[in-house]
């Protein structure tokens, strides 16, 4: 079962994707760092899929995390919401 953390590969003995996403917040490659996006086989897994991949055991598939500076994360959304106000603000000025 390989698992990856920002595309190193990360030791650790767990059985399932929510032991694997614990043993990667530990981790000190992920320190001050925000776990956002899980990859399972290469799928993404989002809200109910990543919920119900939980208690689900790895065996030989594979598991990649990845990770994202928070202060940076809050800037890249900010300014994506920044464009969608402009773009919006335009469409109603239309």
């Amino acid at each position: 079962m390989p698992i990856y953390l920002d595309n190193q590969p990360l030791k650790a003995d767990v059985q399932t994707v929510g032991q694997a996403i614990a043993a990667a917040r530990q981790s000190p490659a992920a320190a001050d760092r925000l776990i956002v996006e899980v990859r399972l086989d290469g799928e993404l897994l989002l809200n109910e899929a990543l919920e119900a991949s939980h208690d689900q055991a790895l065996g030989d598939r594979e598991l990649q995390l990845l990770t994202a500076e928070p202060r940076e994360l809050a800037r890249q959304t900010l300014l994506e919401v920044r464009d969608a106000l402009i773009v919006t603000s335009d469409d109603q000025q239309q």
